[in-house]
Parts: C-alpha cells; sequence; structure tokens
C-alpha cells in the first residue's frame, strides 16, 4: 500500500480557465465600470420626468387662509395665556376674560381681536 503525501516543496497543480470567453464589460476594470454603471443608471431614471405628459396643478389657495390663520393664533394665544394665568392663583372664568382683554390689547390690528370673545 503506497501513501502519497506531499512534502514542503510541492505544489498543487492548479488549472487555467483562460480558454473561456468572458464579456467584454467583465474584461474593463472596476474603476471605469462603477462609474459607468451609476452614471447610465441615474441618466435612464432622472430623465423619466421630462417625457410625462402630467401637468401638477397648482394648489389650490383657500380665500380665507389669513382669517384662519389669525384666529388659529387668536385661540392657541389666549388658552396659553389663560393657562398662565391659573398657574398663578387666578379662578379660570376671571384668567380667560383677562386674556381676552389682554390680546384685544395687544393684537388690536388683526381681524381676530375684533371677533374675540
Amino acid at each position: 500500500m503506497q501513501t502519497s503525501y506531499r512534502t514542503k516543496h510541492e505544489t498543487k497543480k492548479i488549472h487555467s480557465r483562460s480558454n473561456t470567453a468572458i464579456p467584454i464589460l467583465l474584461q474593463l476594470p472596476m474603476k471605469r465600470l462603477v462609474p459607468f454603471v451609476l452614471a447610465a443608471v441615474l441618466l435612464s431614471n432622472s430623465a423619466c420626468h421630462l417625457f410625462s405628459k402630467k401637468k401638477h396643478p397648482a394648489p389650490k389657495e383657500s380665500k380665507t387662509v389669513a382669517a384662519d390663520v389669525e384666529k388659529d393664533f387668536m385661540v392657541r394665544w389666549i388658552d396659553k395665556r389663560t393657562s398662565d394665568l391659573v398657574a398663578t392663583g387666578k379662578p379660570p372664568t376671571a384668567a380667560h376674560e383677562q386674556a381676552v382683554a389682554e390680546f384685544k390689547a395687544s393684537y388690536s390690528y388683526t381681524n381676530a381681536a375684533s371677533q374675540a370673545k
């Protein structure tokens, strides 16, 4: 029975695969291939909107936007001021009345001040 053990100096034979056909794209170095592929993907995706026929309409503006904003500001300001006055020890109804009076005095130039109750 003969066993063959390799010695230190023997090397394993490596078979060459150079006979197989490699596509041209795989022969390019990675430093050239990656930027080329990224550029191709970006150009193909970013140009899609150029051929779109859809026109996006402008958002519809409400004629009462300013009034709604002023009213929302008034409600928030009065609520905040009322809670501050209640925290100092005033009764809630008196605090609300004082907050409304302060809002009317401070913001008399707004339309919301004339509507404050």
